[in-house]
Order: C-alpha cells, then sequence, then structure tokens
C-alpha cells in the first residue's frame, strides 16, 4: 500500500471544516434546546389562555343569569351601567 503524506495547508483546510462542521452541530443542539423550552412556554401559555377562556364563558354565562333575573324582577329592558338606571322596554 502506498502511503502519501498530505500538505499541511490541505490538512488545515480538512480541520477548518471539521471544525466548522462541530460549531454547527453545537449550535443545532442550542437551537433544539431553546426550542424545546420555547414549546413548553407555548404549551404553558395555552394551558392558560384556555383557563381564561372558560372563565370567561363562566362569567358571560353568569352576566346573562343576572340579566334574566333583572328582567324577571323588573321587566324587559336596558340597564345604563354608567348610572345604574334601568329603563324599561
Amino acid at each position: 500500500m502506498e502511503q502519501i503524506k498530505l500538505s499541511d495547508d490541505l490538512l488545515l483546510e480538512i480541520q477548518s471544516l471539521r471544525d466548522d462542521l462541530t460549531e454547527n452541530v453545537v449550535k443545532i443542539g442550542r437551537l433544539s434546546v431553546q426550542t424545546h423550552f420555547y414549546e413548553r412556554e407555548l404549551e404553558n401559555l395555552k394551558h392558560e389562555l384556555l383557563k381564561l377562556h372558560n372563565q370567561a364563558e363562566i362569567l358571560d354565562k353568569r352576566e346573562q343569569e343576572m340579566q334574566e333575573r333583572i328582567a324577571k324582577d323588573y321587566g324587559n329592558g336596558q340597564l345604563e351601567m354608567s348610572t345604574g338606571i334601568y329603563t324599561k322596554a
């Protein structure tokens, strides 16, 4: 088998490519970890948003029930929130 000694310039070029590849792989790893954290945070935000939407539905239902109670007690009408005056229709 014939052995050939490569030039220092060629070896440096190969080593530079290997170093660049290693740096690239490290960056990919960092971004993967960062992406994982962002995805986890996004899931937490989605969960919190779902809880708030559910709470909004409950509050809206309670408001509707209150309006129905007022209409039952005072008849159909319109409430002016700023003055507290209920005007019958």
